[in-house]
């Protein structure tokens, strides 16, 4: 019996697609019954449908179905986009209260849908499945005019070089060890220099955001729209998101030598934006002085579903 669930459980591992449908969940958000948004695919999707159609109708009130739901997915891709969370800004339906111009401007971006599905139901009515990206169009659309204005912060503290922990004064340096210095720059284990940052939230209540940052335990921002190119976060967003460390680490946008720190708390009025520790910070920053990954967006938020 052993024998035959082991045969099992490795056809199971062996089997194209099987092992890697259960280790990448995507992050999803639900808006009502229906859109999604999908924060590891980086895209909206919503349903519409037509009422429904007896099944002698012609050939022009069929099309006319197709229509109607069309029109009903994309005023549902409207709200969607509408709830997504921005940051500290809150949500894009609360910036559009205070800034009224820019909802004709939003309604254009959402008119540029794709349809992904098209289906003929039972009792003859038709549903429409739409998408649109997160990144490009909707981050162009609510950028601030500056970003990348923050300046790397860094210490002249000696750090433990396996911890990383601050050195204290009084501890004699045994010989053969050499303390990490992070204002010269913070290099990984193989002496590369990192090639960006994954932040573990898993154990933190984090929700997604458009555009969320890191802060420090005294609130100063560690990463956000202050430290990245204007061009590269129109395209890639600020982070990307996943659900576990393994699918973080397998992700190309933060190359092969992350540095990884943990998220100490959520912050914000929407709990979208991380705490990291006061060191972690330091050290984030450091790293960074060798590969500029911050300006980059090469970040990744590990959170909960």
């Amino acid at each position: 019996m052993l024998r035959m669930l082991l045969s099992f459980g490795l056809l199971l591992f062996l089997m194209p697609g099987v092992y890697s449908v259960a280790a990448a969940q995507n992050l999803q958000q639900r808006v009502e019954s229906f859109a999604v948004i999908d924060w590891s695919q980086k895209v909206i999707r919503a349903t519409g449908a037509s009422g429904e159609l007896a099944d002698d109708q012609d050939r022009r009130v069929r099309v006319e179905a197709l229509e109607n739901a069309k029109a009903r997915a994309a005023g549902n891709l409207l709200k969607a986009v509408q709830s997504l969370r921005i940051g500290v800004r809150g949500t894009i339906l609360q910036l559009l209260k205070d800034n009224p111009q820019e909802a004709s401007r939003l309604r254009n971006a959402v008119r540029q849908y794709t349809i992904v599905d098209t289906r003929s139901l039972s009792d003859m009515s038709v549903e429409v499945d739409v998408e649109i990206p997160i990144s490009n169009g909707l981050t162009s659309l609510f950028l601030p005019d500056v970003t990348g204005q923050g300046k790397l912060r860094m210490d002249d503290i000696p750090r433990s070089p396996l911890g990383l922990l601050p050195w204290p004064e009084c501890r004699i340096v045994p010989d053969g060890v050499e303390l990490v210095v992070p204002s010269e720059g913070l290099l990984s284990y193989s002496g590369a220099a990192y090639t960006g940052l994954i932040v573990d939230a898993t154990k933190l209540k984090v929700n997604p955001a458009l555009f969320p940052r890191l802060v420090d335990e005294k609130g100063r921002e560690v990463y956000g729209l202050n430290y990245v190119a204007r061009d590269i976060v129109a395209t890639e967003s600020v982070t990307g998101y996943h659900t576990s460390l393994k699918a973080a680490r397998r992700d190309k946008r933060i190359g092969r030598e992350p540095f990884v720190v943990c998220g100490v708390r959520a912050v914000g009025d929407l709990n979208s934006d991380i705490v990291v520790s006061d060191n972690d910070a330091v050290l984030i920053h450091a790293a960074a002085k060798n590969s500029d990954f911050l300006k980059m967006c090469k970040v990744i938020f590990v959170v909960s579903e």
